[in-house]
Parts: C-alpha cells; sequence; structure tokens
C-alpha cells in the first residue's frame, strides 16, 4: 500500500483544514462491533452510494463512485479509510469545544466500523492521522494548546489503533517535543515514527530517541531503521532510530561525472529524502552542468543518476511515492518525473516534459500512479490518462479510492475501477 508523508492538519469545522485540538486520548473504546447495514456518522448522516457524485476537480475516467461520506485528514488502512468527524452541531466553533471523533470507515460500502471520541479545546490545535505501511495501525497525533502554539508548549500525544479491532494498542506522550520552532506531526509512512521530533517504537509507543536527539534541521524518516538528518546543501547523513551514523552523504559514490580529480566531500550537496531514496547534487567539472545522484536509504548505494542539463536549483526533486509492491519509487519535480526500479537498482525511466506544473505523484494501484494532472504507468512512465483531478486521500489494497470532493467540505467521494 503506498504512502505519503503525512503532515499535521489545523481542523475546522468541516473543512479540510480543521482547527481542531485534541485531548491525550481519553474515554472508552467504541463499540467495534457496529452493524454495517445500519451504521452512521454521529451526526445523523449516513453513507451512500450517489452514482452520480464525482469530485469538483474530476477524477479518472476508469473509476466509478461507490458512495460518499465524511471525513477529514483520512488515511487508506486495511480494508477501509480511517480519519476524523465532527459529531453534534455542525454549525459549532470547534475551538470552543466543538466534538470530535476519530472514526474508521469500510472501503466496501462506507459503514463505520469503529470510532473514538477526540475531545477540541483551544485556539490553535493540530492533529495528525497517519497508518502503518501496511495499514494495519492508524496512529492519532494531537497537540493541544490553551493559548497559543507560539506561547505555550504544550505536551503532544500519540495513540496507535489496531485497525482490524479499532482497539487502542498504546497512548505515548512526547514531552517536549512541541514549541515555538517546532510544530511537525506524525509521519509512520517508512516504518518507523518520527513524532515531533521524537522516534518512536512502533511496538508499543516507546521513546527510541527523545525530541532533542535528532539535533537542529530537518529529518526524514527513510525506512524502518534509516532516518535522514540534514538540511539542503548540508554534509548530510544517514542515521539508525537509535542515533548511530549508517553513512554519510560526502563518503558515499557520486555520479561519474562528478567525480573529477580532487573532489571533495563538500561538492556533493543533498536534495532531500523522498519514499526511502536520497537524493543529491553535485556538479560535473566544467562547474556548469548540475547531476542528480539516486541513492539507497539504507546503504548509500547509488541506484541512479540524472544530468539536469545545467543548474536547475534547490527543488529539483519535491515529491515521491513508493510502491512497495512493484518495488518502484516515482519521484517528481522541475526535472519531470521520474521511475526508480529499487530491484533492479536502476532509473527505469525518465520524462522531463512531466514536471511539477503538470504532474504531481499520488497512490499507486495495480501498476499506475494515480496523481494530480495524469494517471502514469509506473513500469515505463507512459501517460494513461490526463485531467485536472487532484490526487486520491488513498488507494486500498482491493482498490477502493478515496477522494476529497471539494477542498472546502470534509465531504469524501470512494470510487472504484469500472
Amino acid at each position: 500500500m503506498a504512502q505519503h508523508s503525512v503532515r499535521p492538519l489545523r481542523l475546522a469545522a468541516l473543512t479540510a483544514a480543521f482547527a481542531l485540538v485534541v485531548s491525550a486520548c481519553g474515554g472508552e473504546p467504541a463499540d467495534n462491533g457496529a452493524d454495517s447495514d445500519s451504521a452512521s456518522s454521529s451526526d445523523g448522516s449516513s453513507p451512500t452510494a450517489e452514482a452520480t457524485a464525482t469530485p469538483t476537480d474530476g477524477a479518472p475516467s476508469t473509476l466509478a463512485t461507490a458512495w460518499t461520506g465524511e471525513l477529514v485528514g483520512a488515511v487508506a488502512v486495511t480494508d477501509g479509510f480511517v480519519g476524523v468527524q465532527q459529531i453534534g452541531d455542525e454549525d459549532e466553533d470547534a475551538m470552543d469545544g466543538g466534538a470530535y471523533e476519530i472514526v474508521m470507515l469500510s472501503a466496501e460500502d462506507g459503514s463505520e466500523l469503529w470510532r473514538h471520541p477526540v475531545e477540541a479545546e483551544g485556539e490553535l490545535p493540530r492533529v495528525t492521522v497517519t497508518a502503518s505501511p501496511d495499514g494495519s495501525t492508524a496512529y492519532l497525533g494531537t497537540v493541544t494548546s490553551a493559548e497559543s502554539i507560539t506561547t505555550q508548549s504544550p505536551e503532544p500525544v500519540l495513540t496507535a489503533y489496531d485497525v482490524a479491532s479499532g482497539e487502542e494498542q498504546w497512548s505515548t506522550p512526547v514531552e517536549g517535543g512541541v514549541d515555538e520552532l517546532n510544530t511537525d506531526g506524525v509521519d509512520a509512512s517508512a516504518g518507523l515514527i518520527l513524532a515531533w521530533q521524537a522516534v518512536v517504537s512502533p511496538e508499543d509507543g516507546s521513546i527510541v530517541r527523545e525530541p532533542s536527539g535528532l539535533g537542529d534541521g530537518s529529518y526524514t524518516p527513510l525506512s524502518e531503521d534509516r532516518i535522514l538528518v540534514g538540511d539542503f546543501g548540508s554534509e548530510a547523513q544517514v542515521e539508525t532510530a537509535e542515533g548511530e551514523v549508517a553513512w554519510q552523504l560526502g563518503e558515499v559514490d557520486r555520479p561519474a561525472a562528478c567525480e573529477p580529480a580532487g573532489a571533495s566531500a563538500s561538492d556533493a550537496s543533498l536534495v532531500g529524502g523522498f519514499a526511502g531514496i536520497v537524493v543529491m547534487s553535485c556538479f560535473d567539472a566544467s562547474g556548469h552542468e548540475e547531476h542528480l545522484g539516486f541513492l539507497d536509504g539504507e546503504s548509500g548505494a547509488l541506484l541512479a543518476e540524472l544530468p539536469t542539463a545545467g543548474s536547475v536549483g534547490s527543488e529539483q526533486i519535491t515529491e515521491a511515492v513508493h510502491d512497495a509492491e512493484a518495488d518502484m519509487t516515482i519521484l517528481s519535480g522541475p526535472v519531470g518525473t521520474l521511475g526508480i526500479d529499487l530491484s533492479a537498482g536502476e532509473l527505469a525511466w525518465h520524462d522531463a516534459s512531466l514536471d511539477s506544473t503538470r504532474f504531481r505523484p499520488g497512490p499507486a494501484y495495480d501498476g499506475l500512479v494515480y496523481g494530480a494532472g495524469a494517471v502514469l504507468d509506473e513500469q515505463d512512465g507512459s501517460v494513461a490518462e490526463e485531467g485536472e483531478w487532484r490526487p486520491p486521500l488513498g488507494i486500498t489494497s482491493d482498490g477502493v479510492f478515496l477522494f476529497s470532493a471539494d477542498e472546502s467540505t470534509a465531504e469524501v467521494i470512494a470510487m472504484r475501477a469500472e
């Protein structure tokens, strides 16, 4: 199941950017034995099968609507989708105590499978909903601030839910994880969990590294035991979850064109970490043509290289998605879109015309990448269909696609291939 890095959401009543403060996971577990034939959301609305409902920006023509419902911050998990719903009076001001719950909806018909209460209070709340790469566990990251997140030091809490049963597995406060300089949320897309600058064990919620353990700068999860630490242009390094240095950017192989006599480690610059791959840049002997190197996040091995026909600045690659089933990673940015076959350790294809203005990668399913603006064949990069749609919020392993109806409501539309 392809996953994306998940950024913290600000939640507002019935919008795709709710302003929501979440408490530290209190309350009894919800009834997980809901009757799928009669399940409905707490505001009284039920999932519906509106065959004519489509996202306002459209969707690929091969998909047909299965059902509609309401969910914010939705992520795909095993057999369904997990997100947040508002309960009670939808006109109630969320910042004055509006009530919310984390909910799982069935991929089959949108019926409710389980829910847990989430309290709302304060002024600048944040919530992150994400999931494990295999979709078996959902994570709810919450930060509650009574005043302002820029003047307070609220204690964030991370809670794990078993997707199949809806039961809470563990709940962990991350002390010192949020301050005026750091309001990052939770990213579990690579297997390990980065939560507000702390490394958290997915097994039991224990803190593997405290928030201060990663130091200053940016950090990106690459795999179950690898974290990229460093900013653009820096001599970055990849560390284990416990903090040991696995490899450093200045010590690994670079593109052949960037190996002139006397080259130093400082000639290699970090672009970023994307879906398990570290991207670096360097200049050839002339100092005019920039080359990109794509490194395996686990070992630092050079997988592929790409000349950029000049210098394209600091954001050559901006987004990526990894399809674990095909072991393909699709990367995109100003240099275009490219596919790297990880099993073969090589660049499979590159299309310079599919730059950031034309395509942004989204989840992959059955050999196709469903991105913003186009559907691509991940094996050769050929365009199956183009349109102005946004990428799906997620795709389940059995091929149910979830789209946001538009950017101003919590309505979601589930679709299947015809």
